[in-house]
Formats: C-alpha cells, structure tokens, sequence
C-alpha cells in the first residue's frame, strides 16, 4: 500500500520483465533516418499491453485516461538491486570520470558562501548510464544489426534501403510498478494484472527476431527509498520519469516553475537546475495515427526548490505533469544519491562499472554443420594467438635477425610445409620417424630447426652456441610456443618483411 498526501489510497502492483530476445525501443515514431534509442522502458509500453483488451473492462476511461490507473516507467535490476538513470547533476573533471560531484552543492547557497567551482579547471556533466543508492554503476551494451528492405518481385534487397537497428540485449531484468486509485475495482486490477503477465511482446520488430519478454507479478511492494536532508531548506527533486508540464493556458512548457502551482520565483533556483529536454510524437496504434507532439523535461534531470510548504512536498509525491498514466511524472525528492560530491576532496566514486553482459548458455553441439563451426571458430582463435605472438617476437628481436638472408627463411618454410605434409622425418640422428602426430610434428619441428641451424652453410651468421645468438633465441621461442610448427611458420614468412628484404 502507498498512502498519498491528500488521504487517497494507491495500491501498487510490483512486475518483473525479462528480456527473452533483444529488443528494440524507439523514441521517436519515425521509420526513416536516424533510429534514436530509448534507454529505458516507458510506462505507455505496458500501457498499451492492457489496452489491447480496452473493450473488456466495464470503466475504460477510469482505466485508461482518467489517472486512477498509473502505468510507471521500467527500472533496470541487477542482483535485485533497482537502478535509477543517472542525475544530470553529476559532473567530473574533463579526462578524469572517476570522481563525481553534485553541481548543486558546488553552487553558492548564500553571498558569504565560497563558490566551489574555482577548484576544478573544467568541469563536465554525466547524461548516460544506470546508478543506484550504493553507488555503484550499470550501462548497458547494445547490439546492432543491419537490415535491408526485400523486393518480392526482383527477389532481392531493395535499392537504397538499408537500415540498422540498435536492441537491448537478451537477458537483461526490469522492474515496473502499476498503481491503482482506492475507486478501481478489483476486478478491474485482477485483469490489468492477468493482461500483463500474458503479454510476451515489447518494442519494434516484434514479428521478426525481437521483442520476446517474460512478464511475472512479484507482489505489492513498497520502494523504500533513502532520503536526505538539503541545506538552507532546499528541497531537490529527482525526475524518475519524464515531466509533461503545462503552464496556466495548458500548452506544453519547459519551465520549471509550472512542476506546482502558484510556484513563484522566490521557490526556483535556476542556477542549481540542471535539466535536459525531447520532444516526440506518439503513435496510436488503435487509431493508426500520431498524437500531439509531446514535449517534456527527461529522466535524470534535478529541479532545486526552496522553501516549499508541506502541502507543496506532498503534492510532489502525487506526481507532477501530465499524461501521470502513462508514467510520466514520477519524481523523488531528496533522494540520497543527491547529497554526496559537495566538495573537491569528497567525490562520489563508484564501487564498480558493471557492464551489461549478454546471458551465455551453452548449448549442446549435435549437428555436423555445428562442430564443423565450431572447429572452425577454434582454428580462427588459434590463427589469431599465433599472430599475435609472431609480431611480438618480431617486435622485440627483429634488429637481431637483419643479417639473416631471404634464402635462409626460405629453407625454414620448406622444413615446416615438410613436416606438416609429410608422416616421416629424420631425426638428429638420422633415424626415421613415421606417422606423426599433429602432437608430435609440434614437438619435433624445433629439432628439425635445429639440425638446419648448426649444420647448415651459413651457421655462422645463427651464432647458436651463444645463449643470446639468434639460433638460440629462435629455438627458444619455438619450443615456448603452444603451436610451433605454425608458429615457425608464420615467422619465416614475416621476419623477412620486417627486417626490409625483398622476397
């Protein structure tokens, strides 16, 4: 239960969201151009999950229209922790993000105040990712993929009709509440309830590869939120979702000052606001046609307030705005996250950036197609290693090899591709040994180097009695290798290049 300031009873439904499949939210209506993402999931999503059954309930502007029936924004969740967008009051030193601090308690609060400002050389404002009351950090990875328009009659892509879709990954858990005015029947929240735990679609692109989501009711909870106490009877208000204001005429407004009414500008200290603001259209799929564009303050921005009245606080927490059924006009005020970073030697730091990393399961290999890429995932991992190793070594001894000929690399190629091709090869000794082993090529081609190296015509220039001649740090470097025949190999077609020899 949630009791409101003016006595009115709001019951509050508690659902977890689970991404099944990537998903794709917009936050414009557009279908061409640019593709905006939201980072978040808007209220009017499961709003409209509901309102697929509209005729079924026996009030529907009560449910859909009137407020009683509130819709709120999704939150990311991780290890059961809710994560609130970060405050555009967060700023750090350009080049250094690992200190925040409150632009708001950096300011001036009277005129025998020091502005803190002039300790810091630049200072630069935080808009992306996730944080919570613990301080700790969450952003989120997106996957893109480019798509292209089908001809049917050419069966082909269309001309000039690529596009690309950036999509929240799978596996990635929200938390949302719906809130029930005391006048709604049960009935009614029995089927808003049953609609939503039914509902396995969310976003764009729904009938292709996205949009699969698990809805599950966790119970009636309520947010405990931890609070403090701003100086100077302040209060600072924190937008959980976006704010639809409107001024006394009822057209949109940016202003701050229309959050209350009869607010006046003793009550806004502009200087420690920090807000940003969008503006969009909605589509009405049920009208198939676009609403009013919508302009409003986002999520993350922080209003400073100044001697409000109790009545003024209580009426913040009945939200502020318009359209508070679709989510928009959460707020809350003087949340903790808000009072740390009031000085140079006291930053915020966060405990750790988590990154939003995709569910993994292993899946079972069964098919023939599935080891053959699988094998060949290996293969390209193992090349890669290789690599790397090769340009390192080369890195680090190439002036050592700069007297060793073209015609020298070359015969250590041959002995390779001999005994990569080949189930016989003599020994030191001159003994025969057949059917090789891949295991076993790897283990002897550093002795068939070695013969080459110290018997060959130009040993001279391998130098291998000495520890740091160039045989002895060749031969080390093979048998160091987990790959050396492929190792050796690799390095005697690029050790030339780097030493500048013509091949």
């Amino acid at each position: 239960m949630r009791i409101c300031s003016e006595g009115v009873m709001m019951r509050e439904l508690k659902f977890e969201i689970t991404f099944k499949s990537p998903i794709i939210l917009q936050a414009a209506s557009n279908t061409q151009g640019k593709m905006n993402l939201l980072d978040f999931i808007p209220g009017s999503a499961f709003l409209g999950m509901v309102a697929s059954r509209y005729n079924e309930f026996s009030d529907p502007f009560k449910i859909f229209h009137s407020g009683a029936v509130k819709f709120c924004d999704a939150s990311p969740i991780k290890d059961g922790k809710e994560f609130f967008k970060i405050p555009l009051s967060y700023f750090h030193e350009k080049l250094d993000s690992s200190k925040i601090y409150n632009h708001h308690l950096l300011c001036k609060y009277n005129a025998n105040d020091r502005d803190k400002f002039e300790d810091f050389i630049q200072l630069k404002q935080m808009r992306s990712g996730y944080i919570n009351d613990e301080n700790e950090q969450l952003s989120f990875v997106y996957d893109f993929s480019q798509k292209s328009a089908y001809d049917k009659k050419a069966r082909r892509s269309k001309d000039s009709q690529m596009y690309g879709y950036e999509a929240f990954r799978a596996g990635q858990k929200w938390k949302f509440g719906v809130k029930f005015d005391e006048s709604v029947s049960q009935n009614e929240i029995d089927l808003v309830k049953e609609t939503l735990e039914c509902s396995t679609r969310l976003g764009k692109s729904k009938s292709a590869e996205y949009g699969a989501v698990k809805i599950e009711f966790i119970g009636e909870q309520k947010d405990e939120n931890k609070n403090f106490t701003p100086p100077e009877k302040y209060t600072f208000i924190y937008a959980k979702s976006r704010l639809a204001l409107t001024d006394e005429n009822g057209n949109p407004s940016y202003d701050v000052k229309y959050i209350l009414p009869n607010l006046s500008q003793n009550n806004i200290d502009y200087g420690k606001t920090q807000i940003r603001v969008s503006q969009f259209t909605p589509y009405n799929g049920t009208r198939a046609t676009k609403d009013y564009e919508r302009i409003c303050i986002n999520k993350g921005s922080v209003i400073a307030l100044k001697d409000l009245s109790s009545e003024q606080i209580a009426g913040l927490k009945n939200g502020v705005g318009a359209y508070l059924s679709e989510g928009f006009g959460e707020v809350l005020i003087n949340p903790l996250f808000l009072s740390g970073g009031d000085e140079k030697d006291r930053a915020i730091s966060f405990k750790n950036d988590e990154i939003d990393e995709p569910a993994s399961v292993k899946v079972e290999i069964k098919s023939d197609l599935a080891n053959f890429l699988s094998k060949k995932e290996k293969d390209r991992a193992q090349t890669l290693t290789i690599a790397e190793d090769v340009a390192k070594f080369i890195d680090a001894n190439k002036s050592k090899f700069s007297d060793i000929s073209n015609s020298q690399w070359g015969a250590i190629r041959s002995i390779c591709r001999d005994v990569a091709t080949n189930d016989s090869v003599l020994d030191d000794k001159e003994a025969k040994i057949s059917n090789q082993t891949a295991e076993e090529k790897d283990k002897n081609i550093a002795g068939q180097i070695s013969k080459f190296i110290r018997n060959g015509v130009r040993k001279a220039n391998w130098d291998c009695e000495k520890e740091t001649g160039n045989g002895h740090v060749l031969l080390k470097a093979i048998k160091e290798s987990k790959n050396p025949l492929k190792f050796t190999l690799l390095l005697s077609m690029q050790m030339p290049k780097a030493t500048g020899e013509k091949r």
